[in-house]
């Protein structure tokens, strides 16, 4: 079975990447390099069973082509900087709108059987219930949150016209080793970077903002469930853990983790920030038996202790 990968030299892309070529599937690697690192795939690049391509998901010539032959695209690649996105509106409809009508419209024609994408629970805005369930609005304040409705609902109508086997996941926030240490959702690499340089954890306003984080190895233990479903999953399904955290706590935990003497420096507030997130997770427990593993506590320790 063969298997495309977008975004696969990134964070959760490469962790997926592994997973696939150790379980004796045949993984093409996609990636433009702009946010993916090759080091993170580095120990799959002589495998024989593993392809690493340098191509960018917007360009549909190149696309025409190369899906005849997939079984399932785990579609990843995206502008997942929401600063990026603000400051380039037109690269982030491009990347991630017109990117993924790329990636469904040449699965379509080249009659792929299943698409995996991956959305994002940045699309539902501040919580304005809790926990937040796959009905909540849809009412994301920022430029990438309203690409990757466009990109959710891009999902829906490729499901119901013309009956494609798409599946989404509408992650919260995840976090692990890979994870870059910059820009929005990087919070907690972030901290573990400027604790350990003998910085202050800068937390944006009050730090009263919660976040429902993930363990890397829950989020791909998700995706294979999704994988592995036999029957079409035509609902998008949250992934988080039904938990949230406050950023000045997650900040504080991590200095003492580190042991260091330091204190959080709070800063300006950042403008069209989500306030408050918590994930309900009932479906995709419900349809496929997920629930997360490692509690959040147990993941941060051994991200500290292992990078």
């Amino acid at each position: 079975m063969k298997l495309l990968i977008t975004g696969g030299a990134g964070f959760i892309g490469s962790y997926l990447c592994e997973k696939y070529i150790s379980q004796g599937y045949q993984v093409i690697a996609m990636d433009n390099l702009c946010n993916g690192k090759l080091e993170n795939i580095s120990s799959l690049l002589n495998k024989k069973r593993f392809t690493f391509i340098q191509e960018d998901i917007t360009d549909s010539k190149f696309l025409k082509t190369k899906l005849k032959d997939i079984d399932c695209i785990f579609h990843l690649a995206a502008i997942i900087n929401v600063e990026q996105a603000t400051a380039n509106s037109y690269l982030a409809y491009n990347t991630n709108v017109l990117g993924t009508l790329n990636i469904l419209e040449n699965a379509r024609l080249q009659n792929v059987p299943k698409v995996i994408v991956a959305s994002s629970a940045e699309i539902y805005g501040t919580s304005q219930y809790e926990p937040m369930d796959e009905n909540h609005p849809l009412d994301a304040p920022h430029i990438y949150g309203a690409t990757k409705i466009a990109v959710d609902r891009m999902c829906k109508a490729y499901i119901t016209t013309y009956n494609m086997d798409v599946r989404v996941l509408r992650t919260f926030n995840v976090f692990g080793s890979r994870q870059k240490n910059n820009g929005y959702g990087s919070v907690i690499p972030i901290f573990i970077r400027r604790v350990r340089e003998g910085k202050p954890p800068q937390v944006f306003g009050d730090g009263e903002q919660t976040r429902d984080y993930t363990y890397i190895t829950d989020l791909i233990e998700a995706y294979d469930r999704v994988f592995r479903c036999k029957e079409p999953i035509r609902e998008p399904l949250n992934v988080g853990t039904g938990k949230a955290y406050k950023i000045k706590d997650i900040a504080q935990q991590i200095i003492h983790l580190i042991n260091k003497d330091i204190d959080i420096e709070f800063v300006s507030a950042r403008k069209g920030e989500v306030i408050n997130f918590n994930c309900d997770y009932s479906r995709i427990k419900k349809k496929l038996g997920w629930k997360p593993k490692i509690c959040f506590q147990k993941g941060l320790k051994s991200l500290i202790k292992y990078n």
